[in-house]
């Protein structure tokens, strides 16, 4: 899955880019949370990750559409929202960015359409003074 970045964080600080593994998925503590980060709208990877998460009757159609309002749903082990971000590009113009996020029990999921300036700087930081695993 090259459209995906993964990572795993845990209360103690540490960050850890890693391969989609459904072992991993299966064992996640309550000490620890994955980020997977979807580079791409495509159909099949979303449903290789939701069924990797265990998911049920994830709104993929919805996800694949970009041109909706901001919204929230409440789903029996996920909540899934969609916002509209915006970036700023070369000449002070901005650039509306798509975002879907699937958040559950020791994971998030946000799905967009390439690279995301702040969410990059974000696995860039240094993750050590920041204890994202508890959450």
């Amino acid at each position: 899955m090259d459209n995906i970045l993964v990572y795993l964080y845990d209360e103690a600080g540490s960050k850890e880019k890693i391969t989609l593994d459904e072992n991993i998925i299966n064992n996640l503590n309550d000490r620890q949370l994955l980020w997977i980060n979807v580079l791409q709208r495509d159909e099949e990877l979303i449903k290789q990750i939701t069924t990797a998460l265990h998911l049920e009757k994830v709104p993929i159609k919805g996800i694949l559409r970009t041109n909706e309002r901001p919204k929230i749903y409440t789903h029996k082990d996920f909540y899934h929202f969609f916002i509209v971000s915006v970036e700023d590009v070369e000449n002070a113009q901005l650039r509306s960015i798509p975002i879907d996020f699937l958040v559950g029990n020791n994971f998030v999921v946000t799905v967009h359409d390439g690279d995301v300036n702040y969410l990059q700087e974000f696995t860039h930081k240094n993750t050590s003074e920041t204890y994202i695993g508890e959450l």
